[in-house]
């Protein structure tokens, strides 16, 4: 399924489109949402796989698969408690989209 979200790169944020990647982290499906998407200028060469809620790269590649590859071997090291608490840490920056509806 095809979204629009906000990621950040390089200090910047901006809004992409991507695919959602609902099998990628089935433990931790319940506090993490996570999609795939190229970068923005300068990264446009890239894939990155992003946590939806943050809008943080988990991991990213030139190669989309490997993108995809990289960031399940990553994210099966996390437990929800991780997940949750780097929501606290990103709390103070939130993602474009979660800036708008809060105005």
């Amino acid at each position: 399924m095809k979204i629009e979200y906000s990621v950040e790169q390089r200090g910047k944020w901006c809004n992409v489109a991507g695919e959602l990647l609902p099998d990628i982290a089935p433990h931790l499906a319940h506090v993490a949402t996570f999609a795939v998407n190229r970068g923005y200028g300068a990264d446009a060469f890239w894939w990155f796989v992003t946590n939806i809620e943050t809008g943080r790269s988990v991991r990213h590649s030139t190669i989309k698969t490997s993108a995809i590859r990289s960031a399940k071997e990553f994210l099966d090291t996390k437990t929800p408690a991780q997940c949750r608490g780097r929501y606290s840490v990103h709390i103070k920056n939130p993602p474009l989209s979660l800036e708008r509806s809060h105005r």
